[in-house]
């Protein structure tokens, strides 16, 4: 239909609304994605393209620098968005992407049902009675008020989305997601140990704001980041104190600590050296857990004493 693209009641309780910064994203898809049936042919940094029903150009650096959003965030958005079919990539080019807009409202497909259901009841109508007859129905009688009877459907359950806590549900959710998400939080309490020398246990209490963020969309990534950038910004300062779990991945901080960035909290003094001794001791420390790609576990070397006692190679010339 040309004019608009219809939206339903049912992303109300959608994990898209449970975060601001999506869900202004995934309006200005709604509202960039091209309405009319008609294609459009623009040209964009020298490239002709076209534009037909539902699809909107997506940039990852533009889209970030206008809605105010990492583009860390934003890639992992998109991915989501992928996964579960709201958009389609449609062609891919060196500065920019076309999508497809392909979310489709809950009333749109039960109406399509319906219709497919009513379009097979007419043909059953229009069948002779003999075929009904031979079928087991009297062709007299109650048949004209066995074709006039409408199509009965079984009852449907209300579907939620899973993971996400739906206040038209009393409060309820699924706890596989929860399940899903427990290893990971397990790991990120185990690694921020790590970087703070403290001894936090794995508990439905010290990984509960850890699961509700991972359920909102953010990855295991972008928590090892909020780590890294806050333990760099504040060991060896009054707020040091604050390195803990629900600090750091509470909702309304969390975004705001993803969008930092790791090389400019590590500030250099005109010296060309570190602010402070806890700066060079977090950035040295930070480079050699990288080397250590990231493993937990008893794989994994615990060099946290060594870099703060500045034992470690790094620190000697």
């Amino acid at each position: 239909m040309s004019g608009f693209i219809p939206i339903g009641r049912e992303l109300q309780n959608h994990w898209l609304r449970r975060d601001k910064d999506y869900w202004n994203v995934f309006c200005e898809m709604y509202f960039l994605a091209r309405y009319s049936d008609k294609p459009e042919t623009r040209v964009i940094d020298g490239q002709e393209v076209t534009i037909n029903q539902r699809e909107f150009i997506f940039g990852r650096s533009s889209w970030s620098t206008r809605m105010d959003i990492s583009e860390r965030r934003l890639r992992t958005l998109i991915k989501k968005l992928v996964d579960e079919g709201f958009i389609k990539q449609v062609s891919k080019y060196s500065k920019f992407t076309i999508y497809s807009f392909e979310y489709v409202p809950e009333m749109n497909q039960k109406s399509d049902q319906h219709n497919d259901q009513h379009s097979d009841q007419q043909k059953s109508e229009k069948r002779p009675a003999e075929t009904l007859t031979g079928q087991g129905f009297e062709a007299h009688g109650d048949q004209q008020d066995f074709e006039e009877r409408p199509a009965q459907r079984p009852a449907e359950r209300p579907q939620k989305e899973e993971g996400i806590k739906e206040e038209g549900y009393k409060g309820e959710c699924f706890n596989n997601m929860a399940i899903n998400h427990e290893t990971t939080a397990k790991e990120l309490i185990e690694y921020l140990n790590l970087k703070t020398g403290k001894r936090y246990r794995a508990t439905k209490g010290t990984m509960k704001n850890i699961i509700a963020r991972l359920n909102e969309g953010y990855t295991k990534e972008d928590c090892i980041h909020v780590i890294d950038v806050k333990c760099a910004e504040w060991i060896g300062t009054p707020r040091e104190k604050y390195l803990d779990y629900d600090t750091l991945f509470r909702q309304i901080k969390f975004p705001k600590y993803l969008a930092q960035q790791l090389d400019v909290v590590l500030r250099q003094d005109p010296g060309g050296g570190y602010s402070s001794k806890s700066q060079r001791t977090n950035s040295i420390l930070d480079q050699e857990m990288r080397k250590e790609g990231g493993r937990f576990g008893a794989e994994r070397r615990d060099i946290t004493h060594e870099a703060h006692n500045e034992r470690l190679p790094e620190f000697r010339g």
